[in-house]
């Protein structure tokens, strides 16, 4: 497990719904994946294995916006 900090994106989304949403992202100083957040598997290149640095799936929808 990596000792660093996530890092984390603020963004508005676009569409009929918008919303704040916060979301980790790859560490760009990562040793491991270079700030890719992760590589595919070799010989074959099938498989994506995410990094330490990196969780996709913490997505947070922090506020949903109404339109004026």
């Amino acid at each position: 497990m990596s000792s660093r900090r996530p890092r984390w994106r603020l963004r508005l989304t676009p569409g009929p719904v918008r919303a704040l949403i916060l979301t980790q992202t790859p560490d760009p100083a990562c040793r491991y994946c270079d700030g890719e957040g992760g590589w595919f598997t070799w010989p074959w290149e099938t498989r994506y294995v995410t990094c330490v640095c990196w969780d996709p799936a913490r997505t947070r929808v922090l506020l949903r916006l109404r339109r004026p």
